[in-house]
């Protein structure tokens, strides 16, 4: 009988984001009842220094509305997205224990003291939400790990990469802060995968949905595999 090989984590991208609206607690709770271990999901600051879940700088996206997240209020933001957008504190406490959390951290055109208070807000929401053993914390930008390290030398970490310029500039001094690399899905090879282990790193890889996709990344032994479908995923993995 052929070997199974080791199960990797489910990662629910902004939720269940196949089927309901991304980054939304609705999706989060159905990821977690589709079989999810762990939800991903993107913050950003609002103008008044709240922690909100939301990909993109604006709503015009999602919600056909106007303005930047970072120049609007949550008030704003909640009535301009119909209350659609969550805090990250409401998304932990009507998560916590349930799952585990993966949070990229938003950073385009935000200068060091933006960036330095958005990183310390999402770092507090998640120490006084009891879940900052159990959180990811993510970003394309190697930045964010450091400074969650100076709060924290024990925090858990991870460097987003999309291009493969990023991964050889990074192996050169940014994985000394992360304990995980989340790259591309056309990024993963064999020797990529074997490179990483060989440093003690974790590999999350995003998005894989098609067959094709899971059955390369389960050969590879990844640690948890990035889908918008968790549903399936799971399934997949039963019969895998």
């Amino acid at each position: 009988m052929k070997p199974r090989l080791p199960r990797p984590l489910i990662i629910a991208h902004r939720g269940y984001s196949e089927r309901y609206p991304e980054n939304t607690l609705l999706a989060f709770q159905k990821a977690v009842g589709a079989g999810a271990d762990m939800i991903e999901m993107d913050v950003r600051l609002s103008r008044d220094q709240r922690v909100v879940v939301c990909h993109d700088s604006s709503l015009r996206r999602l919600f056909g509305a106007k303005g930047k997240i970072a120049k609007l209020t949550l008030a704003m933001i909640q009535k301009r997205s119909g209350g659609a957008v969550p805090l990250l504190a409401d998304v932990l406490n009507a998560l916590r224990g349930k799952t585990r959390f993966y949070v990229e951290v938003k950073t385009e055109r935000l200068g060091r003291k933006a960036r330095d208070l958005l990183v310390e807000n999402v770092w507090e929401t998640l120490r006084a939400g009891g879940v900052s053993k159990d959180c990811l914390v993510a970003s394309f930008d190697y930045r964010v790990a450091q400074k969650v390290r100076g709060l924290d030398a024990k925090a858990w970490c991870g460097f987003i990469c999309a291009r493969a310029r990023a991964l050889r500039i990074a192996r050169v001094h940014r994985f000394a802060h992360v304990n995980a690399v989340c790259p591309h899905r056309q990024l993963l090879t064999s020797r990529l995968v074997h490179a990483l282990k060989d440093k003690g790193l974790q590999l999350f890889p995003w998005v894989l949905d098609t067959p094709a996709q899971r059955a390369q990344a389960l050969a590879l032994g990844v640690d948890g595999i990035v889908t918008n479908n968790p549903a399936t995923l799971a399934r997949w993995l039963d019969k895998a």
